[in-house]
């Protein structure tokens, strides 16, 4: 496979002793054998092919790699360099295309990187159910905010229907209206977990700003005291 400059990627090849016959023999200082080295039989390949076809097959290996090697976590990028550098002829740059084809797969999306390792990122669920769920809850949503936007005139209403019910209907009622009740106290407080959960990171970020700057100072310190010794 191409990797860059048209410089094909091809699957190591190991050599097999051959079958001589004996009889020819004699003719061999008459015939002129044409052997080129195997290095040199890979340098000879074709080179018409786009770097941007060497980055799109790069993108095939990588992915190779990940799959073959099975790693729970995901493989890091020595064990992804290993791998295809033991079932392929990488180029000389190779490390270079390795690096930056692992960032980029990572900012497009297609890989997950977590504590140096990289995994396949899982695919999409259908557009069709994704719309679904959407339109589902934002349906409940709706019907939860008519439920609470009541005026002064429907509170009154409902009390007025309550006078003429029946004991029945009235726990009925009452039942109901405690489970919506319960429901808006649920939502108030996951609302308040992921307010909380937003302020915790906003406070780990800005003390992880204040110590970088921190740091940052004192580094400039010191390189001003050394260079006034």
């Amino acid at each position: 496979m191409a990797l860059k400059k048209g410089r094909r990627v091809v699957p190591k090849l190991t050599a097999e002793p051959m079958d001589v016959d004996v009889k020819d023999m004699d003719d061999a200082h008459d015939t002129a054998i044409d052997v080129e080295p195997l290095a040199m039989a890979f340098e000879s390949l074709p080179t018409e092919e786009s770097p941007d076809k060497s980055v799109a097959r790069l993108d095939d290996l990588i992915l190779e790699a990940i799959r073959k090697l099975k790693e729970p976590s995901g493989p890091s990028k020595a064990a992804i360099a290993a791998y295809i550098e033991d079932q392929y002829w990488p180029p000389a740059d190779f490390q270079r295309l390795l690096s930056t084809k692992l960032k980029a797969l990572v900012n497009s999306g297609k890989l997950i990187k977590v504590n140096q390792k990289y995994r396949i990122a899982p695919s999409p669920p259908p557009s069709g159910r994704i719309g679904t769920k959407v339109s589902s809850a934002e349906g409940m949503k709706a019907e939860n905010n008519n439920a609470k936007r009541l005026t002064k005139h429907q509170v009154i209403a409902e009390l007025e229907k309550m006078k003429g019910m029946t004991k029945e209907e009235a726990a009925a009622f009452a039942a109901k209206a405690v489970a919506e009740a319960e429901v808006a106290i649920a939502e108030a407080e996951e609302a308040a977990r992921v307010a909380e959960a937003a302020e915790n990171d906003a406070e780990a970020a800005k003390a992880f700003l204040d110590a970088v700057t921190l740091s940052m100072r004192n580094r400039n310190a010191a390189s001003m005291m050394l260079r006034a010794c």
